[in-house]
C-alpha cells in the first residue's frame, strides 16, 4: 500500500490520508481484539493478586477463557484458526464467527 502510495503522483498530505486510511481498515479491527484481550488479562491478574473482585461478568468471561485455551490445546482445527488470525493470515476474531469451530 505504501509503496503503490508513493509512486502515485499524488500531494504529500493526500498520500498520509490515504495511507492512514488504509491503515485503520487492514489494522483497526485486529488492534481493538488486542486490546480486548489486553484488558482481559490485566482483569485477570488484578482479581488473582486480590486488587479488585471478581464480578459475575468477569468469573464468566474468565472461565470462557479456560475454555478456549483448553480447546485451542486440544482441537487442532481451533488451534490452526486461532494461530492462522495471530500471524496476521486473518482477522484475529474471525474464528468466532465461523460455525463449525
Amino acid at each position: 500500500m505504501l509503496a503503490d502510495l508513493l509512486a502515485a503522483d499524488l500531494p504529500a498530505e493526500e498520500c498520509i490520508r490515504r495511507y492512514e486510511d488504509g491503515l485503520e481498515a487492514e489494522f483497526r479491527r485486529d488492534w481493538l481484539t488486542m486490546r480486548q484481550i489486553d484488558a482481559a488479562t490485566e482483569t485477570t491478574f488484578e482479581i488473582a493478586s486480590g486488587r479488585r473482585q471478581a464480578t459475575p461478568t468477569d468469573r464468566l468471561s474468565m472461565k470462557l477463557s479456560a475454555l478456549v485455551n483448553e480447546a485451542t490445546a486440544s482441537e487442532p482445527e481451533l488451534f490452526r484458526e486461532v494461530c492462522t488470525g495471530y500471524h496476521g493470515l486473518q482477522g484475529m476474531s474471525d474464528w468466532m464467527r465461523k460455525p463449525r469451530i
